[in-house]
């Protein structure tokens, strides 16, 4: 029984500990402003500025990480036109 709850717990703290470096990483990256993507889009997002201000305006960002606009325009690039 001793055993089992001593697994139990090494499970518990790595996955905190995983937790907490997954944190530690997004609070490492720099956050930018939707301008600064639009002036910069064809070389992050091989797309026009313009593509790149309406995906952040409808996901109502004004500032947030390179992957969080890459994960935001790639959604909108993608999304179907009816």
């Amino acid at each position: 029984m001793a055993k089992e709850q001593k697994d139990t717990n090494t499970v518990e703290t790595a996955a905190k500990q995983e937790a907490k470096q997954a944190v530690k990483a997004e609070q490492q990256e720099s956050v930018y402003t939707v301008a600064e993507f639009a002036e910069n889009s064809d070389k992050l997002f091989n797309t026009k500025p313009e593509c790149v201000v309406a995906a952040l305006r409808a996901a109502e960002k004004e500032t947030c990480t390179l992957s969080e606009a890459r994960e935001i325009v790639d959604k909108f690039l993608k999304k179907e036109v009816k």
